[in-house]
Order: C-alpha cells, then sequence, then structure tokens
C-alpha cells in the first residue's frame, strides 16, 4: 500500500521541548507496520511557543503554524 521509494517521503517537522512527547510520537510511527505507511522523516525543533486558549481548534492550530514558520 505504502509507496517505500527514498525519494518520496514526508518530512513533518514537531515543535515542543517536551521530550515525552516527541518518544511518544515517534514510537506511535514506529508501531505502524512499514507496509502499511508512508515513509516518515520526523524533524524535531526544540522551541517553546505560546499556549493558545481558544474553543476553536482552527484558531490554535493556525497560531502555533505561524508561530512555529
Amino acid at each position: 500500500m505504502a509507496n517505500n521509494s527514498k525519494n518520496n517521503y514526508m518530512k513533518i517537522f514537531f515543535v515542543t521541548r517536551n521530550k515525552n512527547k516527541q518518544a511518544e510520537l515517534q514510537s506511535y510511527l514506529d508501531s505502524i507496520d512499514p507496509k502499511d505507511r508512508h515513509p516518515v522523516e520526523l524533524c524535531f525543533a526544540n522551541r517553546d511557543l505560546q499556549e493558545i486558549l481558544d474553543a476553536n481548534i482552527e484558531t490554535i492550530v493556525r497560531a502555533k503554524a505561524l508561530e512555529s514558520y
């Protein structure tokens, strides 16, 4: 199902200083059967982001994405 070509992978940037979040994400991805997943390269940026409190998830995601960039 997944295309395992080395030239065809997704690069995901994960911004957090929380080592537990990093380990949890890596563990989750490692638990997926390689034949069922798209090749992913995780890149961790150890930065603090402002905590946004809002009922609208789109507002939170947008603010954090803009601050991370």
